[in-house]
């Protein structure tokens, strides 16, 4: 129920306007809409998405405004991303975990790249 509440709701003015009207409903909607999602994924993952959001209230709370908190969250995902076995990197290993870019240039799937012209003009 909450996160189909969240999802009809995902929009910056309602979140900016309960968070002016009332920040502690705002905190308590917040809270439960990130622990509904949380619940939906995975057992598997769960944990490891609690810890996840468990530093990124830690971040919000340690910050001296909302930008920093912002700056330092935003550090935090691309840390994920690109960082050593991080998203990019998991996407660029084979299926037995070898870099595609450390892999010999023979064993690299090329292709034919055909050209793509524009259609002939009609009057």
């Amino acid at each position: 129920m909450l996160q189909k509440e969240f999802l009809q709701h995902a929009d910056f003015d309602y979140w900016n306007a309960l968070s002016d009207r009332n920040p502690e409903a705002f905190e308590v909607r917040r809270k439960a809409c990130i622990d509904a999602l949380i619940s939906s994924a995975p057992d598997s993952q769960q944990q490891r998405l609690r810890g996840i959001q468990w530093q990124i209230d830690l971040k919000r709370k340690s910050a001296k405004t909302p930008m920093a908190a912002c700056m330092h969250i935003s550090s935090m995902m691309w840390d994920r991303v690109l960082g050593e076995g991080g998203l990019l990197e998991s996407l660029q290993r084979s299926s037995d975990g070898t870099l595609f870019n450390e892999l010999p240039e023979e064993e690299v799937a090329s292709a034919v790249v055909i050209p793509f012209t524009s259609p002939p003009k009609t009057n």
